[in-house]
């Protein structure tokens, strides 16, 4: 049986997201080395691959994703009005902000070669070596889309019981794959997502995959199903769930500290 083969995808802006320069280190040192990283910079022309040059790719953002652009002016033009006089446009709504990672991810499904694409935030750090069979096996990528889901926040005030969105896996040669990512674009690039409740891209996944599962009940994974631990904040599942050996994710405010202290924790509970 053929083995699968896997590509890393994550974005960031090299001004804006500087952190995302120690994502890149930290994969090529703990990364299989047969996994590439594809990262898809704005301002990537600061950049320079001296090393490493079979397993990393560096792109330009703008020339990848070009509709990215049209999204941003749609936005402005048509939903602008509804944040005029705010500081900044909630988290909840900023579909602009968090559309850069499903136009790179669109972009890496169109082009790559590979059987399974993994999409990693730019501020997930790698402190040990991820095995090959936790991808291959473990993680079941032919189930179409593995993902963190936070299933049991659904009883929780604000509704956060949507996947975490840091780390996915996709299987464009899934049954129901083809429906999936169909749902995706149709949220996207003719602005369906507008029509949601919420507009950023962990609601919008989460809706494309109810809808998916609708004709193909069994498409998709949840990671957290293989069982989660007390990292003292039960939303953050990723460093709760397997990844958690392996991964810190510094969302949010914990980008300023060395590690989360979800990731602490974990590292604590561990057996010597």
């Amino acid at each position: 049986m053929k083995s699968l083969t896997f590509e890393a995808i994550t974005t960031f802006s090299l001004a804006r997201q500087p952190f995302g320069v120690d994502m890149i280190r930290s994969f090529i040192e703990h990364w299989p080395a047969e996994i590439a990283l594809n990262a898809i910079v704005e301002g990537s022309s600061s950049i320079t691959v001296t090393k490493h040059k079979s397993r990393l790719k560096v792109a330009e953002f703008s020339e990848c994703c070009s509709f990215h652009a049209t999204f941003k002016e749609h936005f402005k033009k048509v939903q602008g009005w509804r944040f005029k006089g705010q500081e900044s446009v909630p988290f909840l709504f900023d579909a602009v902000r968090f559309a850069h990672k499903v136009f790179a991810i669109d972009h890496a499904i169109r082009s790559s070669s590979a059987d399974v694409l993994i999409w990693l935030d730019a501020d997930v750090v790698t402190h040990a070596g991820i095995p090959l069979d936790l991808l291959s096996l473990d993680l079941d990528p032919e189930s179409g889309w593995s993902f963190l889901g936070r299933s049991h926040l659904s009883d929780v005030a604000g509704g956060l019981d949507y996947p975490e969105c840091g780390f996915m896996m996709f299987y464009p040669k899934a049954r129901g794959f083809q429906r999936f990512w169909q749902l995706m674009r149709y949220f996207y690039f003719e602005f369906g997502l507008y029509g949601l409740f919420e507009w950023h891209d962990s609601f919008v996944f989460q809706q494309a995959l109810a809808l998916t599962r609708t004709d193909f009940p069994e498409f998709g994974f949840d990671i957290s199903g293989l069982g989660l631990v007390d990292v003292g904040d039960p939303s953050h599942v990723f460093i709760a769930s397997k990844l958690g050996e392996f991964m810190d994710h510094k969302k949010g405010a914990r980008k300023d500290s060395k590690f989360s202290k979800e990731f602490i924790r974990r590292q604590e509970l561990l057996p010597d």
